[in-house]
């Protein structure tokens, strides 16, 4: 049996991945037509990540799943893994696959490129979950995330 990932590891990778996918891959049509049609990679991750009644507040504004879901995308175009730095973490486990876990991480928007929101600039975010387990996998069910980053602003 392997051996689960901590909460914040588990977040951490599902931010960075969320974060860092494409916003769109689009899957050939099989010989004849037909077929699955285009995937949205940033989309099965996000239902991945979060709760379809996730409890989202970013710098004090209120968003449901879809509002969330905006945002996140949003801020995804101007997120650089290259540069990205996840430090501290705090986690409280609740051994049943649910926590809570605080999250600290940032990324340089690099290189400066005129007309790209803050770009040049890092981006520090503070981010705390609660995780709760759900069909045998973790899933965000509420989030508070801060930033002072023009990305956030709602």
């Amino acid at each position: 049996m392997t051996e689960m990932p901590t909460l914040s590891s588990w977040l951490k990778q599902s931010i960075s991945s969320l974060l860092s996918s494409s916003p769109g891959t689009h899957a050939s049509p099989p010989p004849g037509g037909g077929g699955p049609g285009p995937l949205d990679n940033f989309d099965t991750i996000f239902d991945s990540i979060f709760a379809p009644n996730v409890e989202a507040v970013i710098n004090d504004k209120t968003l449901d799943n879809k509002g969330l879901r905006a945002k996140m995308n949003a801020v995804q175009k101007t997120y650089n893994p290259e540069t990205a730095k996840y430090s501290s973490s705090v986690e409280h486990d609740e051994k049943d696959g649910s926590g809570q876990v605080g999250l600290f991480f940032a990324w340089n928007v690099t290189p400066h490129t005129p007309g790209i929101l803050g770009s040049g600039e890092w981006v520090q975010v503070s981010l705390n979950a609660s995780i709760v387990h759900m069909n045998g996998a973790p899933i965000v069910k509420s989030l508070s995330l801060v930033s002072g980053a023009p990305h956030f602003i709602i």
